[in-house]
C-alpha cells in the first residue's frame, strides 16, 4: 500500500509525497493520532535532505547488510543538508545499531548510534521514534536504567505506537520485567498484525526470554540468513536446543562459528554489555545446550573484571 505523508506546511494544502509503506498502524502506516500531531512539528528545511531520507530509509528497511552500508552515507547527507531533521538522525541510530551487529567490534558503532541518536532527541524532543533508538544505544552499552527512562518517555508520548511497544518488548528482560515481554510483544503484534519485517528480531527475542522457543524461532527464521547476526544465530541454536532438536541447533552453531569463530558461551552471554542477569542465566544455559564452545580468550577480559568465568574455563 502506498501512503501519502504531509512533508509541508507552506500553505494550507501540505505538500504530499508518496511512500512506499505497506502497512497501517505503525511508523509505516497511516496517520495515527500521533502521526496528526507530527504535522504540527517541524518538518525538514531542504527537500533535497527528505529525499535522500527516502531512499537510505528504504535500504536500510532491506534489513541486509548491503542494504545498511548503502544508507549511512545517504543519511549522513541528508543531516549535512538539513542538520534540524530529526528523523534522519533517528534512521542514521538505527542504521548504526544494524552494523554494530555485524562487527567484530561492536562499540564504536554503538558509540556513533547513541551519538545520532542524541541529536535527534535534542533536535526534536516530542518525536516518541526518536527516544527508542537513544535507549536503545544505551542500553547496548551497558547503561539499561537511561534505556528504561528513554523507553518509558517514547511510551508516554505515543503509548498505543506498535513500533515502540515492539522496541520495549525486546528490552523488558533488561529492566527486569521478564513478565512484560511476551505480553507486550502480543499487545504489539495485535495493534498491527501486518508488522514490518524488521520487527521479527525483537518479537523472537521477547518470546526466547519468555521461554517460548517455537514462537521465537517463527520470527527469527524470517531474517535473511546470509545476513544473520550474532544474535539470530545464538537465538535460533539455542531455540531449537531447548525444543530438543539437537541437530539443528548443531547445524546452526557450525555456520555460526564459520561467519563468527570467536562467538562462545562467555564471549556472548558473560562479556556483552547491556544485558540483565536473568538474560545471562537464559543465554548461559541455552547457549551450551546448543553446544557453542565454552571459552572466550583471556584478553578478552578486563584486567578489573569482577565476571565469574565458567567452572570449565578457570585457569589452573
Amino acid at each position: 500500500m502506498w501512503t501519502l505523508w504531509p512533508v509541508s506546511q507552506a500553505t494550507e494544502k501540505p505538500v504530499l509525497a508518496v511512500l512506499p509503506f505497506d502497512n497501517l498502524s505503525s511508523y509505516r502506516g497511516a496517520l495515527t493520532s500521533a502521526d496528526r500531531a507530527n504535522v504540527k512539528r517541524k518538518r525538514p528545511t531542504d527537500l533535497n535532505a527528505y529525499e535522500l531520507f527516502l531512499l537510505a530509509t528504504e535500504k536500510k528497511h532491506q534489513l541486509i547488510r548491503e542494504g545498511v552500508d548503502e544508507s549511512t552515507p545517504l543519511l549522513l547527507q541528508a543531516t549535512e543538508k538539513d542538520p534540524g531533521f530529526s528523523r534522519a538522525w533517528t534512521c542514521l541510530a538505527w542504521a548504526y545499531t544494524l552494523e554494530a551487529m555485524w562487527a567484530d567490534d561492536e562499540r564504536p558503532w554503538r558509540e556513533k548510534a547513541i551519538a545520532a541518536a542524541q541529536r535527534a532527541v535534542e533536535t526534536d524532543p516530542s518525536d516518541g521514534d526518536a527516544h527508542p533508538v537513544l535507549g536503545h544505544a544505551v542500553g547496548e552499552l551497558g547503561d539499561l536504567v537511561g534505556a528504561e527512562a528513554e523507553l518509558n518517555r517514547a511510551l508516554a508520548l505515543n503509548p498505543s505506537s506498535a513500533d515502540i511497544l515492539t522496541w520495549y518488548s525486546s528490552f523488558a528482560a533488561c529492566f527486569g520485567k521478564s513478565e512484560e515481554e511476551v505480553a507486550t510483544a502480543e499487545r504489539a503484534i495485535k495493534l498491527n498484525p501486518n508488522f514490518p519485517n524488521y520487527a521479527n528480531r525483537d518479537y523472537a527475542y521477547a518470546f526466547f526470554m519468555g521461554g517460548r522457543y517455537e514462537s521465537a524461532l517463527q520470527h527469527r527464521m524470517r531474517m535473511p540468513r546470509k545476513d544473520w547476526n550474532r544474535n539470530d544465530f545464538v537465538i535460533i541454536a539455542g531455540s531449537y536446543a531447548q525444543l530438543g532438536q539437537v541437530e539443528e541447533a548443531h547445524q546452526v552453531v557450525s555456520e555460526a562459528l564459520t561467519k563468527f569463530p570467536n562467538l562462545s558461551i562467555e564471549g556472548f552471554a558473560l562479556l556483552k554489555p547491556g544485558l540483565g542477569a536473568g538474560e545471562r542465566e537464559r543465554f548461559t544455559m541455552t547457549i551450551r545446550a546448543a553446544g557453542f564452545p565454552a571459552c572466550a580468550p583471556l584478553s578478552a577480559f578486563p584486567t578489573d573484571s569482577s565476571i565469574n568465568r565458567l567452572p570449565e574455563c578457570m585457569q589452573g
